[in-house]
């Protein structure tokens, strides 16, 4: 079995992977989604038994809330008991040391909880920074149960700038950074309450999105995500959290290269940032040949996933599957019969009015 679940997240990410033999099931998670989400992914945890409620890895990929918040809620839940083999995320001791915008006094918060609940901390990489060299080959691990990952994301440049915006941010709460017991105590004080994340009149045309021209994401915390590819029994998926396009490009035609294939093959694409326009191009699309392209948002407070976006992955090639966690008045105008028709695309959503997608790889 490989599967992947995309919880309902808000607009935000929380992917639960499942793989394995029947009876030896294996599992990675990816993110928490947003704080008013995390009702669903502690739902998914009380469906697991108490004695088998092992993870082989944590992601959290980046610290912005519709990532953080639900895995910060998780980690302060004393209620769910679990254990995991390693937890990657990059944290003030990994990003000080490798040389944010919204979201790095929640990063203190999971860190002082990750210590506080005796976890593992980025143990493959030797409890320093999950990050991709430049000049050296890209990091791969393999999981117990035979799933391996190849790091894409993120870059020691982009891992300095969100050291600087974290510095930033925790100054303004009054934090200093890498202090585990003052950021316990900060949380808290404030009742272990998040910050909440913040909320084109044309007639739509497939053509006219996919020319408008590509905008940079600057985001600090973007540029630190945590982006790979997994592979598991043949089948290829890429976790693009809400890494820069640019980023992907290179990391995947030098993984390409490698593998002696001039476009990358995947069974799947997570599309990063949502379908944000500001983090997918259309050479990231020609780069790649992903059957599914896999869509996490409701849509809420920043509009993704982008037309444009969805129109440079439409237009790169046929016979793509859209698979969505929500029905949303974003994404409902894809599921149009007639650019179906013309661009040779089918969507897929989900059946719960409260969202989230079961995608079975069937290996």
């Amino acid at each position: 079995m490989f599967t992947i679940e995309m919880l309902p997240a808000a607009h935000g990410d929380c992917l639960w992977i499942e793989y394995g033999k029947p009876g030896q099931v294996h599992r990675v998670l990816i993110d928490g989604g947003f704080g008013t989400s995390y009702r669903h992914l502690r739902d998914r945890f009380d469906r697991l038994p108490q004695g088998d409620r092992h993870f082989e890895l944590m992601v959290l990929s980046h610290v912005d809330a519709d990532h953080i918040e639900g895995m910060v809620s998780l980690l302060a839940d004393e209620k769910v008991q679990f254990t995991c083999g390693d937890l990657w995320f990059n944290g003030w001791a990994q990003i000080a040391g490798a040389g944010v915008d919204f979201g790095a006094v929640q990063g203190e918060y999971l860190g002082g909880l990750i210590e506080k609940r005796g976890l593992p901390w980025n143990r493959l990489f030797g409890g320093h920074a999950v990050v991709v060299i430049e000049d050296e080959a890209l990091p791969v691990h393999e999981l117990p149960g035979g799933l391996r990952l190849t790091l894409l994301s993120p870059t020691p440049h982009y891992l300095e700038i969100m050291a600087r915006a974290w510095q930033d941010e925790c100054k303004k709460a009054g934090l200093v950074p890498g202090v585990e017991k003052e950021a316990l105590a900060h949380l808290e004080k404030r009742g272990r309450r998040l910050i909440p994340s913040f909320g084109s009149d044309a007639e739509p045309d497939v053509e006219i999105w996919s020319r408008v021209p590509f905008t940079k994401d600057t985001s600090a915390a973007n540029g630190s995500s945590i982006a790979f590819l997994a592979e598991y029994q043949g089948k290829r998926i890429l976790f693009g959290a809400d890494a820069y396009s640019d980023v992907l490009e290179t990391n995947v035609a030098r993984l390409a290269k490698e593998r002696g294939e001039a476009i990358l093959a995947l069974d799947a694409l997570k599309l990063p940032h949502h379908g944000s326009a500001a983090n997918l191009t259309a050479a990231l699309m020609a780069g790649v040949n992903a059957r599914k392209i896999l869509v996490s948002t409701n849509g809420d407070h920043f509009g993704h996933p982008d037309p444009e976006a969805l129109a440079r992955v439409v237009k790169s090639r046929g016979g793509l599957d859209l698979v969505f966690n929500y029905r949303s008045e974003e994404n409902e105008i894809w599921d149009n019969e007639d650019w179906k028709t013309r661009y040779k695309y089918q969507t897929r959503y989900p059946t719960d009015e409260q969202g989230g997608t079961l995608i079975d790889f069937e290996v």
